[in-house]
């Protein structure tokens, strides 16, 4: 269902939007108009990574129930709406539950890759080991307990322009220990820790960040690595990740009681 509208433009921009007009491609000036909004909506990164492996034998956060969708198929049409079109799931053997509900991603316009880990490898690990698969440009990595309606092309856009080696998305949250501090000058990380029991946060990482490509120099060898142990102090220590500060839904669901009861409508 489209709906009609009225709009002003200049006579420069609508010459512009005139040019575009082929009568095959673009048909006329709404149908210009149209892709252009289109075009303007839509990320410019087309990779994602979704990390859904769980420490030991836990289950899947990614499998998570929430109005009646896993968890990952809310990531799966987020990721859609801004026109990401290949998606790697680094998951375990329990990520079989995964690719049977989802396939290849045909739903969603996705190209979905499965790729299961037969030891954990952390956070880092799992990313180093995409390393061949992901072609030579910068791409998203979501946590796969993470919900959220973040808006990435405005993140795409943050982070090109800051031209970072990561950037990554935070939230302003209460205190709390089991979230990773932040420190932040203007838009710049100027520390980054993992969290403790000891240590309080007001800006939490919300597990979402753009890498370059030259993000894989930072990942040690050893297994498991974790970005956030062994990755993303040293990247904050060369002064190349930024933070990205968003508003909107976002519930970290590695626990239970972390989302329950808080989110009632459908994403």
């Amino acid at each position: 269902m489209k709906n009609r509208l009225t709009i002003t433009l200049s006579t420069s921009i609508l010459n512009q939007v005139d040019h575009l007009i082929d009568k095959k491609t673009i048909r006329n000036r709404s149908h210009a108009i149209e892709y252009l909004i289109t075009k303007s909506l839509e990320s410019n990164i087309q990779t994602a990574v979704i990390l859904a492996g769980e420490k030991d034998d836990r289950p899947l956060r990614a499998l998570t129930q929430i109005n009646d969708k896993m968890l990952v198929q809310h990531t799966l049409e987020l990721l859609a709406k801004y026109n990401v079109k290949n998606v790697f799931i680094a998951t375990n053997s329990q990520g079989k539950a995964i690719e049977k509900i989802i396939g290849s991603g045909q739903k969603w316009g996705l190209n979905i890759t499965y790729v299961y880990e037969d030891k954990p490898l952390g956070t880092a690990g799992a990313i180093n080991n995409l390393k061949k698969k992901i072609n030579n440009k910068p791409f998203f990595v979501i946590a796969g307990d993470t919900l959220t309606e973040i808006n990435l092309t405005d993140m795409a856009e943050f982070h090109n322009q800051y031209k970072g080696v990561a950037t990554m998305a935070v939230k302003p949250r209460p205190t709390k220990s089991t979230y990773d501090n932040v420190f932040m000058q203007g838009n710049k990380v100027v520390d980054f820790q993992a969290s403790t029991n000891e240590q309080s946060v007001s800006l939490v990482n919300a597990g979402i960040y753009i890498f370059e490509p030259e993000i894989f120099s930072f990942i040690p060898n050893k297994l498991p690595s974790m970005l956030e142990q062994d990755v993303f102090p040293k990247v904050c220590q060369q002064k190349k990740l930024f933070a990205f500060t968003f508003q909107g839904i976002w519930f970290d669901i590695s626990s239970d009681k972390n989302y329950l009861g808080l989110y009632k409508s459908s994403i």
